[in-house]
Protein backbone atom coordinates (compact mmCIF):
# COMPACT_ATOMS: atom_id res chain seq x y z
CA UNK A 1 0.00 0.00 0.00
CA UNK A 2 1.55 3.29 -1.05
CA UNK A 3 1.90 6.40 1.04
CA UNK A 4 -1.11 8.68 0.68
CA UNK A 5 -0.24 12.29 -0.03
CA UNK A 6 -2.28 15.23 -1.19
CA UNK A 7 -2.25 18.97 -0.75
CA UNK A 8 -3.43 18.73 2.88
CA UNK A 9 -2.05 15.49 4.28
CA UNK A 10 1.03 13.31 4.29
CA UNK A 11 1.19 10.63 7.03
CA UNK A 12 4.96 11.15 7.35
CA UNK A 13 4.27 14.69 8.59
CA UNK A 14 2.00 13.69 11.48
CA UNK A 15 2.75 12.31 14.93
CA UNK A 16 0.39 11.59 17.83
CA UNK A 17 1.22 10.16 21.27
CA UNK A 18 -0.80 9.90 24.48
CA UNK A 19 0.21 8.56 27.89
CA UNK A 20 -1.45 8.35 31.30
CA UNK A 21 1.63 10.02 32.80
CA UNK A 22 3.59 9.14 35.91
CA UNK A 23 0.95 10.15 38.48
CA UNK A 24 -2.49 9.20 37.09
CA UNK A 25 -3.98 5.69 37.39
CA UNK A 26 -5.70 5.83 33.97
CA UNK A 27 -5.62 7.83 30.75
CA UNK A 28 -8.62 10.10 30.13
CA UNK A 29 -7.05 11.80 27.09
CA UNK A 30 -7.83 10.88 23.49
CA UNK A 31 -6.73 12.12 20.08
CA UNK A 32 -7.81 11.67 16.46
CA UNK A 33 -5.70 12.00 13.31
CA UNK A 34 -6.49 11.10 9.68
CA UNK A 35 -5.79 7.72 8.15
CA UNK A 36 -5.61 6.60 4.51
CA UNK A 37 -9.40 6.36 4.28
CA UNK A 38 -10.02 9.93 5.48
CA UNK A 39 -11.15 12.37 2.75
CA UNK A 40 -8.42 14.88 3.60
CA UNK A 41 -8.96 16.70 0.32
CA UNK A 42 -11.82 18.30 2.31
CA UNK A 43 -9.33 19.34 4.99
CA UNK A 44 -7.03 17.37 7.29
CA UNK A 45 -8.60 17.29 10.77
CA UNK A 46 -6.69 16.76 14.03
CA UNK A 47 -8.32 16.53 17.49
CA UNK A 48 -7.10 16.31 21.11
CA UNK A 49 -9.70 15.75 23.86
CA UNK A 50 -9.07 15.68 27.62
CA UNK A 51 -11.73 14.06 29.83
CA UNK A 52 -12.51 16.20 32.87
CA UNK A 53 -10.90 14.32 35.73
CA UNK A 54 -13.29 15.52 38.42
CA UNK A 55 -16.32 14.07 36.61
CA UNK A 56 -17.42 10.49 35.98
CA UNK A 57 -16.61 8.73 32.73
CA UNK A 58 -14.00 11.25 31.59
CA UNK A 59 -12.27 8.73 29.33
CA UNK A 60 -15.56 7.81 27.61
CA UNK A 61 -16.36 11.51 27.15
CA UNK A 62 -13.00 12.22 25.48
CA UNK A 63 -13.30 9.26 23.10
CA UNK A 64 -16.87 10.19 22.22
CA UNK A 65 -15.76 13.75 21.43
CA UNK A 66 -13.08 12.58 18.99
CA UNK A 67 -15.42 10.09 17.28
CA UNK A 68 -18.42 12.42 16.89
CA UNK A 69 -16.39 15.50 15.99
CA UNK A 70 -14.50 13.78 13.18
CA UNK A 71 -17.65 12.16 11.78
CA UNK A 72 -19.75 15.35 11.79
CA UNK A 73 -16.95 17.51 10.37
CA UNK A 74 -16.46 15.40 7.24
CA UNK A 75 -20.20 14.95 6.70
CA UNK A 76 -20.65 18.72 6.90
CA UNK A 77 -17.79 19.28 4.46
CA UNK A 78 -19.28 16.79 2.02
CA UNK A 79 -22.48 18.85 2.15
CA UNK A 80 -20.58 21.98 1.13
CA UNK A 81 -20.06 23.69 4.49
CA UNK A 82 -16.93 25.84 4.83
CA UNK A 83 -14.10 24.63 7.05
CA UNK A 84 -14.89 27.08 9.92
CA UNK A 85 -18.64 26.35 9.76
CA UNK A 86 -18.11 22.58 9.62
CA UNK A 87 -15.61 22.73 12.49
CA UNK A 88 -17.93 24.74 14.75
CA UNK A 89 -20.89 22.48 13.92
CA UNK A 90 -18.80 19.39 14.70
CA UNK A 91 -17.75 20.72 18.13
CA UNK A 92 -21.36 21.59 19.01
CA UNK A 93 -22.57 18.12 17.96
CA UNK A 94 -19.80 16.47 20.01
CA UNK A 95 -20.89 18.55 23.01
CA UNK A 96 -24.52 17.50 22.58
CA UNK A 97 -23.59 13.82 22.24
CA UNK A 98 -21.68 13.85 25.56
CA UNK A 99 -24.41 15.87 27.26
CA UNK A 100 -27.15 13.42 26.20
CA UNK A 101 -25.05 10.41 27.19
CA UNK A 102 -24.44 11.94 30.62
CA UNK A 103 -28.21 12.39 31.08
CA UNK A 104 -28.82 8.74 30.23
CA UNK A 105 -26.18 7.68 32.74
CA UNK A 106 -27.45 10.22 35.28
CA UNK A 107 -23.86 11.32 35.72
CA UNK A 108 -21.67 14.32 34.95
CA UNK A 109 -19.41 13.80 31.93
CA UNK A 110 -17.14 16.37 30.40
CA UNK A 111 -14.17 16.85 28.11
CA UNK A 112 -12.10 19.73 26.86
CA UNK A 113 -11.18 19.77 23.18
CA UNK A 114 -8.93 21.44 20.64
CA UNK A 115 -9.40 20.69 16.95
CA UNK A 116 -7.47 22.00 13.95
CA UNK A 117 -8.02 21.71 10.20
CA UNK A 118 -5.22 22.14 7.65
CA UNK A 119 -6.57 23.10 4.25
CA UNK A 120 -5.07 24.94 1.26
CA UNK A 121 -2.02 26.21 3.16
CA UNK A 122 -4.00 27.49 6.16
CA UNK A 123 -4.89 26.15 9.60
CA UNK A 124 -8.16 26.85 11.43
CA UNK A 125 -8.54 26.00 15.13
CA UNK A 126 -11.57 25.51 17.38
CA UNK A 127 -11.40 24.82 21.10
CA UNK A 128 -13.39 24.59 24.33
CA UNK A 129 -11.66 24.32 27.72
CA UNK A 130 -7.92 24.33 28.32
CA UNK A 131 -6.54 22.00 25.63
CA UNK A 132 -4.21 24.14 23.52
CA UNK A 133 -2.93 24.70 19.99
CA UNK A 134 0.48 26.23 19.23
CA UNK A 135 1.92 27.28 15.88
CA UNK A 136 5.66 26.94 15.32
CA UNK A 137 6.65 29.33 12.55
CA UNK A 138 10.31 30.17 12.01
CA UNK A 139 11.87 30.65 15.44
CA UNK A 140 8.60 31.36 17.26
CA UNK A 141 6.13 29.29 19.27
CA UNK A 142 2.81 31.12 19.17
CA UNK A 143 -0.34 30.05 21.07
CA UNK A 144 -3.49 29.94 18.92
CA UNK A 145 -5.92 29.37 21.81
CA UNK A 146 -6.94 31.08 25.05
CA UNK A 147 -7.77 28.83 28.01
CA UNK A 148 -11.33 28.62 29.33
CA UNK A 149 -10.13 28.67 32.96
CA UNK A 150 -10.81 30.64 36.10
CA UNK A 151 -7.15 31.68 36.25
CA UNK A 152 -7.17 32.99 32.66
CA UNK A 153 -10.23 35.10 33.50
CA UNK A 154 -8.30 36.58 36.43
CA UNK A 155 -5.38 37.39 34.11
CA UNK A 156 -7.72 39.02 31.58
CA UNK A 157 -9.23 41.13 34.37
CA UNK A 158 -5.76 42.26 35.46
CA UNK A 159 -6.10 40.69 38.91
CA UNK A 160 -3.11 38.34 38.63
CA UNK A 161 -0.05 38.20 36.37
CA UNK A 162 0.51 35.54 33.67
CA UNK A 163 3.59 34.38 35.61
CA UNK A 164 1.50 33.78 38.73
CA UNK A 165 -1.20 32.07 36.67
CA UNK A 166 1.27 29.44 35.42
CA UNK A 167 1.70 28.03 38.95
CA UNK A 168 -1.65 28.97 40.47
CA UNK A 169 -3.40 26.19 42.41
CA UNK A 170 -6.62 26.79 40.42
CA UNK A 171 -4.98 26.92 36.97
CA UNK A 172 -6.74 23.71 35.83
CA UNK A 173 -10.25 24.75 36.91
CA UNK A 174 -12.07 25.09 33.57
CA UNK A 175 -15.00 27.44 33.07
CA UNK A 176 -16.58 25.34 30.31
CA UNK A 177 -16.21 21.86 28.87
CA UNK A 178 -18.08 19.74 26.37
CA UNK A 179 -20.98 17.78 27.87
CA UNK A 180 -21.78 20.00 30.85
CA UNK A 181 -24.64 21.88 29.12
CA UNK A 182 -26.58 21.67 25.88
CA UNK A 183 -24.64 24.43 24.12
CA UNK A 184 -21.11 25.73 24.49
CA UNK A 185 -19.24 28.81 23.35
CA UNK A 186 -16.91 27.46 20.66
CA UNK A 187 -13.76 29.58 20.22
CA UNK A 188 -12.86 29.67 16.53
CA UNK A 189 -9.64 31.26 15.24
CA UNK A 190 -9.33 33.02 11.92
CA UNK A 191 -7.42 30.89 9.35
CA UNK A 192 -3.68 31.19 9.95
CA UNK A 193 -0.98 30.76 7.26
CA UNK A 194 0.60 27.30 7.45
CA UNK A 195 3.78 27.64 5.41
CA UNK A 196 6.53 25.17 4.45
CA UNK A 197 8.49 25.83 7.67
CA UNK A 198 5.43 25.69 9.95
CA UNK A 199 4.47 23.06 12.52
CA UNK A 200 1.31 22.70 14.58
CA UNK A 201 1.09 21.34 18.14
CA UNK A 202 -2.19 20.26 19.75
CA UNK A 203 -1.88 19.16 23.37
CA UNK A 204 -3.60 18.58 26.69
CA UNK A 205 -2.72 20.50 29.85
CA UNK A 206 -0.59 17.60 31.09
CA UNK A 207 2.02 18.55 28.48
CA UNK A 208 2.23 22.33 28.70
CA UNK A 209 1.94 22.35 32.52
CA UNK A 210 5.06 20.17 32.69
CA UNK A 211 7.21 21.83 30.00
CA UNK A 212 8.01 25.53 29.44
CA UNK A 213 7.37 27.08 26.00
CA UNK A 214 11.08 27.18 25.17
CA UNK A 215 11.35 23.42 25.63
CA UNK A 216 8.21 22.81 23.58
CA UNK A 217 9.79 24.76 20.73
CA UNK A 218 13.16 23.00 20.95
CA UNK A 219 11.60 19.53 20.92
CA UNK A 220 9.53 20.33 17.82
CA UNK A 221 11.90 22.48 15.74
CA UNK A 222 14.60 19.93 14.86
CA UNK A 223 12.61 16.70 14.69
CA UNK A 224 10.18 14.98 12.40
CA UNK A 225 6.56 15.15 13.53
CA UNK A 226 6.41 11.53 14.86
CA UNK A 227 9.72 11.95 16.69
CA UNK A 228 8.66 15.33 18.10
CA UNK A 229 5.38 13.97 19.50
CA UNK A 230 7.22 11.11 21.17
CA UNK A 231 9.95 13.39 22.56
CA UNK A 232 7.39 15.83 23.99
CA UNK A 233 5.52 13.13 25.90
CA UNK A 234 8.73 11.51 27.14
CA UNK A 235 10.01 14.89 28.37
CA UNK A 236 6.74 15.56 30.22
CA UNK A 237 6.94 12.14 31.88
CA UNK A 238 10.54 12.88 32.91
CA UNK A 239 9.32 16.20 34.35
CA UNK A 240 6.76 14.30 36.49
CA UNK A 241 3.67 15.66 34.75
CA UNK A 242 0.70 15.78 37.11
CA UNK A 243 -1.88 14.76 34.49
CA UNK A 244 -2.38 12.64 31.39
CA UNK A 245 -0.19 13.76 28.49
CA UNK A 246 -1.14 14.02 24.82
CA UNK A 247 0.70 15.64 21.91
CA UNK A 248 -0.24 15.78 18.22
CA UNK A 249 2.38 17.37 15.94
CA UNK A 250 1.71 18.28 12.30
CA UNK A 251 4.29 19.65 9.86
CA UNK A 252 3.70 21.26 6.48
CA UNK A 253 6.85 19.86 4.82
CA UNK A 254 9.69 17.44 5.54
CA UNK A 255 12.65 19.13 7.20
CA UNK A 256 16.22 18.11 7.96
CA UNK A 257 18.19 15.29 6.27
CA UNK A 258 15.07 13.31 5.37
CA UNK A 259 13.79 16.09 3.11
CA UNK A 260 16.58 15.71 0.58
CA UNK A 261 16.14 11.95 0.33
CA UNK A 262 12.45 11.93 -0.60
CA UNK A 263 11.75 11.33 -4.31
CA UNK A 264 9.55 13.95 -6.00
CA UNK A 265 6.71 11.50 -6.42
CA UNK A 266 6.30 11.05 -2.66
CA UNK A 267 8.07 7.66 -2.54
CA UNK A 268 10.06 6.29 0.33
CA UNK A 269 13.17 8.23 1.46
CA UNK A 270 16.45 6.81 0.18
CA UNK A 271 18.51 5.64 3.19
CA UNK A 272 21.83 7.42 3.65
CA UNK A 273 23.68 4.11 4.03
CA UNK A 274 22.45 3.03 0.59
CA UNK A 275 23.70 6.25 -1.01
CA UNK A 276 27.14 5.78 0.63
CA UNK A 277 27.30 2.12 -0.41
CA UNK A 278 26.54 2.96 -4.04
CA UNK A 279 29.23 5.66 -3.93
CA UNK A 280 31.81 3.18 -2.60
CA UNK A 281 30.93 0.61 -5.28
CA UNK A 282 31.17 3.20 -8.06
CA UNK A 283 34.59 4.39 -6.82
CA UNK A 284 35.80 0.79 -6.59
CA UNK A 285 34.63 0.15 -10.15
CA UNK A 286 36.45 3.21 -11.43
CA UNK A 287 39.61 2.10 -9.60
CA UNK A 288 39.49 -1.41 -11.10
CA UNK A 289 38.97 -0.11 -14.62
CA UNK A 290 41.83 2.33 -14.13
CA UNK A 291 44.06 -0.53 -12.99
CA UNK A 292 43.11 -2.58 -16.06
CA UNK A 293 44.08 0.30 -18.32
CA UNK A 294 47.45 0.69 -16.60
CA UNK A 295 48.19 -3.04 -16.92
CA UNK A 296 47.48 -2.99 -20.67
CA UNK A 297 50.14 -0.36 -21.27
CA UNK A 298 53.67 -1.50 -22.06
CA UNK A 299 56.36 -0.08 -19.75
CA UNK A 300 58.47 1.26 -22.63
CA UNK A 301 57.31 2.62 -25.93
CA UNK A 302 53.93 2.63 -27.56
CA UNK A 303 51.40 0.05 -26.46
CA UNK A 304 50.24 -2.41 -29.14
CA UNK A 305 46.77 -2.29 -27.60
CA UNK A 306 46.59 1.48 -28.05
CA UNK A 307 47.57 1.35 -31.75
CA UNK A 308 44.86 1.66 -34.39
CA UNK A 309 44.92 1.63 -38.14
CA UNK A 310 44.30 4.75 -40.20
CA UNK A 311 40.64 5.44 -40.63
CA UNK A 312 39.80 4.34 -37.08
CA UNK A 313 40.49 7.76 -35.63
CA UNK A 314 44.10 6.94 -34.54
CA UNK A 315 47.33 8.55 -35.86
CA UNK A 316 48.48 6.91 -39.12
CA UNK A 317 52.14 6.84 -38.05
CA UNK A 318 51.53 4.30 -35.28
CA UNK A 319 51.87 6.85 -32.45
CA UNK A 320 50.19 5.78 -29.23
CA UNK A 321 46.50 6.74 -29.00
CA UNK A 322 45.64 9.26 -26.29
CA UNK A 323 43.52 7.74 -23.51
CA UNK A 324 41.74 10.56 -21.65
CA UNK A 325 39.31 8.42 -19.65
CA UNK A 326 37.77 5.05 -18.90
CA UNK A 327 35.50 5.11 -21.95
CA UNK A 328 38.44 5.60 -24.31
CA UNK A 329 40.33 2.80 -22.60
CA UNK A 330 37.46 0.40 -23.11
CA UNK A 331 37.51 1.13 -26.83
CA UNK A 332 41.31 1.08 -27.16
CA UNK A 333 41.93 -2.36 -25.60
CA UNK A 334 39.99 -4.40 -28.14
CA UNK A 335 42.68 -5.54 -30.67
CA UNK A 336 42.26 -8.61 -32.82
CA UNK A 337 45.53 -10.13 -31.61
CA UNK A 338 45.37 -11.75 -28.16
CA UNK A 339 47.15 -9.89 -25.37
CA UNK A 340 48.80 -11.26 -22.26
CA UNK A 341 46.41 -9.16 -20.17
CA UNK A 342 43.26 -9.93 -22.16
CA UNK A 343 41.79 -12.07 -19.39
CA UNK A 344 41.85 -9.19 -16.91
CA UNK A 345 38.97 -7.24 -18.39
CA UNK A 346 36.26 -9.91 -18.35
CA UNK A 347 37.38 -10.98 -14.88
CA UNK A 348 37.18 -7.44 -13.49
CA UNK A 349 33.77 -6.45 -14.82
CA UNK A 350 31.77 -9.51 -13.74
CA UNK A 351 33.34 -9.31 -10.29
CA UNK A 352 32.06 -5.75 -9.81
CA UNK A 353 28.58 -6.61 -11.06
CA UNK A 354 28.27 -9.70 -8.90
CA UNK A 355 29.41 -7.85 -5.78
CA UNK A 356 26.96 -4.99 -6.40
CA UNK A 357 24.03 -7.34 -6.91
CA UNK A 358 24.85 -9.55 -3.96
CA UNK A 359 25.36 -6.60 -1.61
CA UNK A 360 22.59 -4.22 -2.61
CA UNK A 361 19.66 -6.53 -3.27
CA UNK A 362 19.30 -7.97 0.26
CA UNK A 363 20.14 -4.64 1.94
CA UNK A 364 17.66 -2.60 -0.10
CA UNK A 365 14.70 -4.71 1.00
CA UNK A 366 15.44 -5.81 4.59
CA UNK A 367 12.97 -8.07 6.33
CA UNK A 368 12.09 -6.30 9.56
CA UNK A 369 10.59 -8.20 12.48
CA UNK A 370 7.06 -7.13 13.45
CA UNK A 371 6.85 -4.65 16.35
CA UNK A 372 6.36 -6.07 19.81
CA UNK A 373 4.39 -4.73 22.75
CA UNK A 374 4.06 -5.51 26.43
CA UNK A 375 0.80 -6.05 28.32
CA UNK A 376 0.81 -3.41 31.07
CA UNK A 377 -2.73 -3.60 32.45
CA UNK A 378 -2.99 -5.20 35.90
CA UNK A 379 -4.54 -8.66 35.92
CA UNK A 380 -6.05 -10.15 32.78
CA UNK A 381 -6.39 -8.54 29.34
CA UNK A 382 -9.13 -10.25 27.31
CA UNK A 383 -8.46 -10.98 23.63
CA UNK A 384 -11.62 -10.48 21.56
CA UNK A 385 -12.23 -12.38 18.29
CA UNK A 386 -13.00 -10.75 14.94
CA UNK A 387 -16.70 -11.56 15.34
CA UNK A 388 -16.88 -9.30 18.38
CA UNK A 389 -15.69 -6.37 16.29
CA UNK A 390 -18.21 -6.72 13.49
CA UNK A 391 -21.34 -4.51 13.43
CA UNK A 392 -23.60 -5.82 16.19
CA UNK A 393 -21.03 -8.36 17.32
CA UNK A 394 -20.44 -6.54 20.58
CA UNK A 395 -23.91 -7.57 21.81
CA UNK A 396 -23.05 -11.25 22.20
CA UNK A 397 -19.26 -11.09 22.21
CA UNK A 398 -17.24 -13.61 24.20
CA UNK A 399 -13.48 -13.32 24.57
CA UNK A 400 -11.54 -16.31 23.25
CA UNK A 401 -8.43 -15.91 25.39
CA UNK A 402 -6.75 -13.66 27.91
CA UNK A 403 -3.26 -12.27 28.44
CA UNK A 404 -1.67 -11.17 31.71
CA UNK A 405 0.66 -8.41 32.78
CA UNK A 406 4.13 -8.82 31.30
CA UNK A 407 3.10 -10.98 28.33
CA UNK A 408 4.78 -10.04 25.03
CA UNK A 409 2.53 -9.65 21.98
CA UNK A 410 3.17 -9.05 18.30
CA UNK A 411 1.44 -5.95 16.86
CA UNK A 412 -0.32 -7.04 13.69
CA UNK A 413 -0.94 -4.77 10.70
CA UNK A 414 -3.82 -2.32 10.65
CA UNK A 415 -3.03 0.01 13.54
CA UNK A 416 -5.45 1.22 16.20
CA UNK A 417 -9.16 1.26 15.39
CA UNK A 418 -12.04 2.89 17.24
CA UNK A 419 -14.56 0.06 17.74
CA UNK A 420 -17.58 -0.67 19.97
CA UNK A 421 -16.66 -2.20 23.30
CA UNK A 422 -17.70 -5.91 23.35
CA UNK A 423 -20.77 -6.33 25.51
CA UNK A 424 -21.53 -2.57 25.43
CA UNK A 425 -22.30 -1.34 21.92
CA UNK A 426 -23.11 2.16 23.21
CA UNK A 427 -19.45 2.92 23.85
CA UNK A 428 -16.35 2.78 21.72
CA UNK A 429 -12.69 2.41 22.48
CA UNK A 430 -9.37 2.17 20.67
CA UNK A 431 -8.48 -1.46 19.90
CA UNK A 432 -5.44 -2.99 18.23
CA UNK A 433 -4.98 -6.47 16.80
CA UNK A 434 -2.25 -8.56 18.47
CA UNK A 435 -0.88 -12.09 18.61
CA UNK A 436 0.82 -13.77 21.55
CA UNK A 437 4.56 -14.11 20.92
CA UNK A 438 4.65 -17.57 22.51
CA UNK A 439 1.29 -18.94 21.32
CA UNK A 440 0.25 -17.80 17.79
CA UNK A 441 -3.22 -19.29 18.37
CA UNK A 442 -3.91 -16.49 20.85
CA UNK A 443 -4.68 -13.57 18.55
CA UNK A 444 -7.39 -10.96 18.33
CA UNK A 445 -8.31 -7.48 19.57
CA UNK A 446 -7.21 -5.81 22.83
CA UNK A 447 -7.50 -2.33 24.29
CA UNK A 448 -4.78 -0.06 22.89
CA UNK A 449 -4.10 1.74 26.18
CA UNK A 450 -3.45 -1.54 28.01
CA UNK A 451 -0.36 -2.44 26.01
CA UNK A 452 2.92 -0.57 25.50
CA UNK A 453 5.03 -0.89 22.37
CA UNK A 454 8.57 -2.08 23.07
CA UNK A 455 11.59 -0.25 21.73
CA UNK A 456 14.42 -2.41 20.27
CA UNK A 457 16.28 -4.06 23.12
CA UNK A 458 13.53 -3.46 25.69
CA UNK A 459 11.93 -6.29 27.61
CA UNK A 460 8.65 -6.67 29.48
CA UNK A 461 8.71 -6.87 33.26
CA UNK A 462 8.09 -10.40 34.52
CA UNK A 463 4.38 -11.36 34.95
Amino acid sequence: MGTQTNKNYDPRLVGGVTDQGPTRPANQDAFWIPDRATPTELGALYVVADGVGGQEHGAEAARMVTAVLSDVFYRARQHGRSVPAALEEAVQEANLAVFEDAEKREARMGSTVVAAVVDAGEVTVAHVGDARAYLVDGRKLRPLTRDDTWVQNQVDAGLITPELAEKHEFRNVVTQALGNREEVDVHLTAPQPFGPQSALLLCSDGLYDALPPEQLYELIAERSAPAAAKALVEAAIAAQAADNITAVVVQRALTGPAAGAVPPGGGRPVPLWLILLIGVVVLAGVGVLGGVWLMTRAPDGPSTAATATPGDGAPADGAPAEVPGVGTTATAVTPTAPLPTSTLRPTASPTITATLTATLAPSATPTLPPPLACVVTPGQLFVWPDTAMQPGGCQTAVANDALVTGNVVVLLEGGAQLLPIPGDCANTRDFVRVQSETDPAVNGWVFLDQIRELAPGDACPPP
